[in-house]
């Protein structure tokens, strides 16, 4: 999802207003759960981050970019 298409709908979701931003997320498993008329507990750049992550097909968070290998040495 482009960002340029939630822009307006982080903003109202910042004055309590979910509805549009929700609609928009619809189906993703790792949305934090928002309560109509209260301000989310985050700034504008959180909620724009985990709106465009390349949430999985079934809605679930997205795979770790480093896939498990992280302590790996190299070389």
């Amino acid at each position: 999802m482009s960002p340029n298409n939630l822009v307006d709908a982080i903003s109202s979701s910042i004055n309590g207003n979910h509805a549009e931003l929700l609609e928009k997320l619809e189906g993703l498993s790792g949305v934090p759960e928002f309560v109509e008329g209260d301000a989310p507990g985050m700034d504008k750049s959180t909620l724009l981050f985990i709106s465009v992550l390349d949430w999985q097909g079934d809605g679930s968070s997205p795979r770790p970019l480093d896939g498990g290998h992280s302590r790996e040495r190299i070389g």
